[in-house]
């Protein structure tokens, strides 16, 4: 996953504001910038780099599970516009997430909030490429972090 830290925070926020850009733009809506989740981040760091980088992380996740459904022309101008700031693509920021359902269901427990919230998304999204067996597994890794949380 992720590893944001103070010496790599500003690559990974700058990858995040293209993407969110990118994203604004698709959309063709003019936002409040006060209400953007980069003027958030901004707010953040004052108060705490550490929420800051962890607000971060879970933004950059979203973003990068969110942006899967579009179609593959738009991809290609994300990457292009990505690689035109020599950032990584899309295919290698996301890797990590697609490696993530593996990796759970190898050591057969979620470690933390973030990983239930994508292994979530990976069972919300039924056109998501999972065996049935894996996808009653995490189901059931998923329900145990819940249980625990509770607790």
């Amino acid at each position: 996953m992720f590893k944001i830290n103070k010496d790599n925070y500003d690559n990974y926020k700058f990858i995040f504001t293209v993407i969110w850009e990118f994203q604004v733009n698709l959309m063709n809506i003019d936002l409040n910038p006060e209400y953007s989740p980069i003027s958030i981040l901004n707010q953040w760091e004052k108060e705490s780099e550490a929420k800051a980088r962890r607000g971060l992380r879970e933004g950059l996740i979203d973003v990068l599970t969110g942006i899967k459904d579009l179609p593959n022309e738009l991809l290609i101008e994300l990457n292009l516009k990505l690689t035109s700031y020599k950032l990584p693509t899309i295919e290698i920021l996301t890797s990590q997430i697609k490696n993530l359902p593996a990796k759970i269901l190898s050591r057969g427990i979620i470690k933390n909030v973030t990983e239930y919230y994508i292994i979530k998304e990976v069972l919300d999204d039924l056109d998501y490429s999972i065996t049935d067996m894996e996808r009653q597994k995490l189901a059931i890794i998923l329900f145990e972090f819940e249980k625990k949380q509770i607790s």
